[in-house]
């Protein structure tokens, strides 16, 4: 599952990397410090006319996006500048630091701690993102078991949303004043069923990845929303293709354990929860210079230890590559069918 009910990209808690979004930034600020963003189009007013081929585009880190600002909404007050770090009050907790958390009993006084470090590094603005929700697809090759939002097909109802749809539902959402489309959707369901291939093919695109990317620019040239895509577990070109219409992409590590792969786990039988699978993704993102959003789940199963070590893997990412704009903590909660 690329994004949904208990590995939701929109989770009751954020932690922020940084007060801008795109290198630095946070994918909540409301477009403004730095908002990974697109002109015109969904592309960079003179990248029609570059010298530069587009072979090579393809190759080099594209950074078009990352200084874009749309226009304020009406009565919106903007600071000067992005947020800055300030690094004479902040020092980041070493990964010994961090892991020795583990045993911490004093709930009330970590959080004290935190919030202290939260404070000094990045203040107190809280920040978020007008956006709407775009299922494109129920369907899912993978069978978490925690999941309320991935579902087999149903008799009578349609794998895939159509374009139509899609950009109905973008439409109401820009009329509500939303700047983004999320969209949301299951991992290479064709992989599994004959359904969605067949829908596909009179569809006619080879893969859900390939109709995502029509769908972002169709709604990014006839609404002017910003889509970001949650597609899962994908490849290098596929990062590529998205990058062209899509400002902004998302995978939930949820979990860098591979213990929770193992029979009896919660991610058994899933093989795009593969923790070394899903950061190669976020990996190339960062090579790419695709500003990404990710996150842990807290509840299915994970050690405390496990939580951090997740953390830390995301924080190694973007130390390498700077491109990670959102750490999403979601926890999970069980449900009726879970």
């Amino acid at each position: 599952m690329a994004k949904a009910a208990g590995g939701a990209e929109a989770g009751p808690a954020t932690v922020r990397q940084g007060g801008a979004r795109g290198r630095s930034g946070d994918r909540g600020t409301r477009r403004d410090p730095v908002r990974a963003g697109c002109t015109a189009g969904g592309r960079s007013r003179n990248s029609r006319h570059s010298p530069q081929s587009r072979a090579d585009r393809s190759r080099a880190p594209d950074r078009r996006w990352l200084w874009w600002r749309p226009p304020p909404l009406e009565g919106e007050d903007r600071p000067a500048r992005p947020m800055t770090m300030d690094t004479s009050r902040y020092a980041r907790p070493s990964r010994d630091a961090a892991l020795a958390l583990v045993g911490e009993t004093d709930l009330p006084g970590l959080m004290a701690r935190a919030s202290a470090l939260r404070d000094a590094g990045f203040g107190r603005a809280v920040s978020y993102s007008r956006k709407v929700f775009v299922p494109l697809t129920k369907l899912c090759r993978d069978v978490c078991h925690y999941c309320t939002f991935a579902r087999p097909p149903r008799p009578g109802e349609r794998a895939y949303m159509t374009l139509d749809e899609v950009l109905d539902v973008a439409r109401q959402g820009a009329r509500a004043g939303c700047r983004e489309a999320l969209f949301t959707l299951g991992d290479k369901p064709e992989l599994r069923y004959p359904q969605a291939r067949d829908e596909l093919e009179a569809l006619g695109y080879p893969t859900t990845i390939a109709y995502l990317v029509a769908a972002a620019r169709a709604v990014l040239d006839e609404t002017g929303l910003l889509p970001h895509a949650n597609p899962g577990v994908v490849t290098r070109d596929e990062l590529i293709a998205l990058r062209e219409v899509c400002p902004s992409q998302g995978l939930m590590l949820e979990s860098a354990s591979p213990r929770l792969l193992e029979r009896g786990e919660v991610h058994h039988g899933s093989p795009d929860k593969d923790p070394d699978a899903r950061l190669e993704t976020m990996r190339a993102a960062g090579e790419l210079a695709i500003p990404f959003t990710s996150g842990i789940l807290i509840g299915i199963g994970e050690t405390r230890r496990e939580r951090i070590e997740a953390l830390l893997a995301l924080r190694d990412l973007h130390d390498e590559h700077g491109h990670i704009q959102e750490i999403i903590v979601q926890n999970f909660r069980a449900k009726p069918d879970t």
